[in-house]
């Protein structure tokens, strides 16, 4: 699997602001799988978004996204499979996780 990553820093943006953004504005051509909304509330200040390209896919990008002094910083770990990747099968009655869930 192919791992590539950034950094950066919103200055003056909020958490939660930015996070609703990044969940009503997903990475070109990708779906957001599951969100989780801080519903405003000031002790939760971080948090994990996923974007894949399907519901079950195992490939896609993990963002953390981290209110800081100043404004918020995000980083983002993309996940590829390359023309080598082998994935084992899952054992009966399970499956792998997609990004950012384990």
């Amino acid at each position: 699997m192919h791992r590539q990553s950034g950094l950066w820093f919103v200055p003056g943006a909020e958490f939660t602001e930015t996070w609703n953004w990044m969940i009503e504005h997903p990475s070109a051509d990708l779906v957001v799988p599951t969100a989780f909304t801080p519903n405003d509330d000031p002790q939760i200040d971080s948090r994990m978004l996923s974007n894949v390209p399907e519901q079950t896919s195992l490939e896609g990008v993990v963002y953390k996204v981290a209110g800081a002094d100043g404004g918020v910083a995000i980083s983002a770990e993309i996940y590829a499979f390359s023309d080598q990747t082998v994935c084992d099968t899952p054992p009966p009655g399970t499956s792998w996780g997609g990004p950012g869930m384990g």
